[in-house]
């Protein structure tokens, strides 16, 4: 049997996909947000973070949520201080490794797919939306569709590493 949450994130990339086929890249980038806001929390919540919990979790945003992340990936902070309990200190170092080169690349804001540009380019285009008027740059269907494709390669990318970090924290028995 297929859990219930499996089955909507199924609905949630399918209405993604048929979004971007019909051209309807708004609403694909509505639903890459809620993905990228979603899977990031749980990558926070399987990594045990002490500064996180799934009860401060709405009240983070998603800049918030990757910059705890990438602070307790690179291990600069102690308040975001990953401790993955189950595993010795050594484990937890090359797991850290293993896992953390794997998301760092959708969290740095030097690679073009990652989680902060296209958080800033959405935030951009939909605020220019907004406030249309002579004195805003013109934004012309294609960076939405743009947007759209580069979201749906990040969310595609980020459900994949959650389900393989809970693979491996299973298989480990933790």
């Amino acid at each position: 049997m297929i859990p219930q949450k499996t089955k909507q994130y199924g609905i949630l990339l399918n209405s993604m996909n048929t979004a971007i086929e019909k051209e309807c890249y708004l609403e694909a980038i509505t639903i890459e947000y809620a993905i990228m806001e979603n899977r990031t929390a749980k990558l926070l919540v399987h990594l045990q973070l002490k500064s996180f919990s799934v009860a401060t979790n709405g009240s983070l945003s998603l800049y918030n949520k990757t910059d705890l992340l990438r602070r307790a990936l690179d291990n600069d902070d102690d308040s975001a201080q990953i401790i993955i309990s189950g595993l010795t200190e050594k484990r937890n170092v090359e797991f850290l490794k293993r896992v953390g080169a794997r998301l760092k690349k959708f969290l740095s804001s030097t690679r073009p797919y990652s989680v902060d540009n296209f958080r800033k380019k959405r935030n951009g285009l939909t605020h220019a939306l907004a406030f249309l008027n002579d004195d805003l740059q013109y934004h012309s269907p294609n960076d939405f569709k743009d947007l759209a494709i580069d979201g749906k390669i990040i969310a595609n990318a980020l459900c994949k590493d959650v389900s393989y970090l809970k693979r491996y924290l299973k298989r480990h028995h933790i």
